[in-house]
């Protein structure tokens, strides 16, 4: 066990730490994505690349729709074969998501941006032309994942039936420290789905 999740653990609030034998029977189950997949609506990571799709002669609005309908079917067949009764997921803040749709109990578990400003972990360092370390990357992604943690412990009740739902590049992180404290972990990436076409930036 790392120290990043010896730390995670022993800053687990007492109440969780009370029922930890019920949390290592929950199930989770993590979704990596392309952030382009998540918003209910049309959003900039597919319309700042307009023009250059009208250039090779394709509408964005229509692939963008399409591959936002593939990435929810796939969200409700999770939702449905899995029996799941909670959602948390990792996305802008006070944007509506169609995961946000699928069930009640959902919780965004993303680090707040005020809370990154305070941490002083900058909004642009996962940008490869930023000029920041993978050192750097990956420590700011481990603290991040950290607090997903933490938010998705905090309100996962007695759900026996978890969906994660993340960036791709937090699958592997968000799925070590989950098995930390006792969850059985699946996950899966759709990014390398047949159907993914992602936007070019």
């Amino acid at each position: 066990m790392g120290p990043g999740c010896q730390s995670l653990r022993a800053a687990l609030p007492a109440s969780q730490k009370a029922f930890d034998d019920d949390l290592c029977m929950a199930t989770i189950h993590i979704l990596g994505c392309h952030h382009a997949l998540q918003s209910a609506e049309l959003c900039r990571r597919w319309t700042d690349w307009r023009e250059l799709y009208e250039t090779i002669g394709k509408d964005v609005d229509t692939i963008a729709r399409q591959q936002k309908s593939n990435f929810a079917a796939r969200v409700r067949e999770i939702v449905r074969d899995r029996a799941v009764t909670l959602i948390g997921e990792e996305f802008d803040e006070g944007v509506a998501t169609s995961a946000s749709l699928v069930v009640r109990n959902w919780h965004m578990i993303d680090m707040p941006l005020a809370v990154r400003e305070e941490r002083q972990i900058p909004v642009d360092y996962s940008d490869p032309l930023a000029g920041y370390t993978e050192e750097q990357r990956s420590g700011w992604n481990l603290e991040r994942e950290r607090f997903m943690v933490d938010q998705l412990v905090r309100n996962i009740g007695d759900a026996k039936s978890v969906l994660i739902i993340c960036g791709a590049e937090h699958v592997e992180g968000l799925t070590s420290l989950f098995e930390v404290i006792g969850h059985d972990v699946t996950s899966e990436d759709v990014t390398t789905a047949e159907w993914f076409d992602p936007p070019p930036g």
